[in-house]
């Protein structure tokens, strides 16, 4: 009789077990939501790790109800770019880490679906790097998680599959993220994303972030520089944004590199495919505004960047200054507009520029 109490007793145990731990998993994962796939905001989940920005931005646009005017797109380095810096507009910082042109016009495609047609601008984030085309970046640099889940069509048609929310639930990989995250409200984290899409990047102490720069260039100058090719389909790809979005307003612009790094690509002699670049983005968008240049931000990198290409959340808002809010920073001679017309002076603008980096 006894025996029949122990095994009696022991079964209730695993049934208790096996229905008790899914529900502290659900629980856990909707309390910190790191998929961004409810609403749920509270001081214990405002610490946001980025480990796949595609499914998570995707996400945050198709379980909420918001219509954006205008969406920002581009790479890591627009990821700092605050969207609630662009005065009387909705923005969607749609920019993720690595992102490739062909997934700008996917998920651009996307933004503007699930805005029921409302987006009026669109705020293009161009790297120099881009035009080398795909380029496997070391991952000592920016591991990324979940690294195969980077195609749109199943990033976008899985967020919009009927039991997504429920199988991420329940899912033991998304309690990882949800634990780390905790752990990052109580020990805290250099960058992270709040529940409002915004990124926060806190400063580096002067040496960590000489050593962070110099690892950068040591790798752009042996591993990536020496095998750069111009991508001739990078026309192709720009063309197909701008004639896929012929009902709105597109804004283009490129994003700062530090005064060592631009250094290193002149050592390359990558100069005139520099302007290739610029030539390009003029002629297929007619203009964009730039900021890749030597100016005061990419010359005292150490108050602005927080590595080599990324710069610090303040130089976001002089980004959406100048390129939206009528507010350029000519005091700080950060950002010039380059356009067909005034094209040849630019040039000679900034070829004497580089010249004096």
């Amino acid at each position: 009789m006894a025996m029949k109490n122990r095994h009696k007793n022991w079964n209730i145990a695993i049934l208790l077990a096996s229905l008790v731990i899914p529900l502290l998993v659900i629980g856990i994962n909707y309390f910190m939501d790191p998929l961004w796939c409810f609403a749920i905001s509270h001081k214990y989940n405002q610490f946001q790790d980025p480990f796949n920005e595609r499914i998570q931005k995707t996400n945050y646009l198709t379980f909420r109800d918001r219509k954006y005017h205008a969406v920002l797109i581009g790479t890591s380095r627009s990821t700092c770019i605050n969207q609630y810096s662009f005065k009387g507009i909705s923005v969607f910082n749609y920019s993720c880490n690595g992102l490739t042109l062909p997934e700008y016009a996917e998920y651009l495609k996307y933004a503007k679906k699930r805005s029921g047609n409302a987006i009026r601008h669109i705020f293009i984030g161009l790297d120099f790097r881009q035009t080398m085309g795909k380029f496997k970046v070391r991952p000592s640099i920016k591991p990324v998680d979940n690294v195969e889940s980077t195609d749109p069509n199943l990033i976008i048609s899985r967020a919009n599959s009927p039991l997504y929310r429920l199988k991420s639930l329940l899912s033991v990989d998304t309690l990882k993220y949800s634990l780390r995250n905790y752990n990052y409200y109580r020990r805290g984290n250099s960058y992270y994303y709040t529940r409002d899409n915004v990124k926060i990047h806190t400063r580096y102490s002067r040496k960590v972030l000489d050593d962070i720069i110099a690892f950068y260039l040591d790798y752009f100058d042996k591993s990536v520089y020496p095998r750069y090719k111009y991508d001739e389909t990078y026309v192709a790809a720009l063309k197909k944004i701008r004639d896929e979005n012929p009902d709105t307003t597109i804004i283009v612009y490129t994003t700062p590199e530090s005064g060592p790094l631009m250094k290193i690509f002149i050592k390359h002699d990558l100069l005139e495919y520099y302007f290739r670049w610029l030539s390009d983005i003029v002629a297929v968008f007619g203009g964009c505004y730039h900021f890749m240049y030597p100016n005061i931000v990419t010359r005292n990198y150490h108050d602005y960047y927080h590595d080599a290409v990324h710069t610090n959340p303040e130089v976001g808002d002089m980004i959406a200054d100048v390129i939206y809010n009528n507010k350029p920073h000519a005091d700080l001679n950060f950002g010039i507009y380059i356009d067909k017309n005034n094209f040849a002076s630019r040039k000679n603008y900034l070829k004497e520029l580089f010249r004096k980096l």
